[in-house]
């Protein structure tokens, strides 16, 4: 067989560590069945941004303070009890939005799994983003100078 006739998880699965997602629908389990060996961070900054809207204003520092202090911990055991300090204090507020991060906790702090000089590279896709709009942006090699 051929290395591009080759099913994705006997090609590649061994190359891809670790994937940070965003949160589209399907894009975990599929990512998974590719990669079955790979590890699954999702992006922390997004999570954060879609939590920010159902704060109250009057709550929203102090609410993202402890949040922030979940996933700044030193490391992995420390940031999931400090997460247990945060739903302690914030899950009859704001009940939806504590278990939603209670939820997906195990699959946000993946990047404490790995050396601290990596976790900002792994933590956020915001760095995959912006070289994915470079991409975008750099001027495409294309046949229209080529003389015919």
């Amino acid at each position: 067989m051929t290395r591009g006739a080759e099913r994705p998880q006997e090609s590649r699965s061994y190359r891809c560590l670790v994937r940070c997602l965003r949160w589209l629908a399907g894009l975990e389990e599929a990512f998974r069945e590719i990669y079955p060996m790979a590890v699954v961070q999702h992006c922390v900054v997004h999570k954060v941004r879609a939590t920010v809207p159902k704060i109250r204003v009057a709550d929203k520092t102090e609410f993202l303070e402890d949040l922030k202090l979940v996933y700044t911990a030193v490391d992995g055991d420390v940031a999931r009890a400090v997460f247990d300090g945060f739903k302690d204090r914030w899950r009859k507020q704001y009940p939806k939005e504590v278990a939603s991060w209670e939820e997906q906790l195990s699959t946000l702090l993946t990047f404490y799994k790995y050396p601290v000089l990596t976790w900002p590279a792994i933590y956020t896709t915001n760095l995959i983003e912006r070289n994915e709009q470079r991409a975008a942006l750099t001027p495409q090699t294309d046949e229209q100078f080529n003389e015919h």
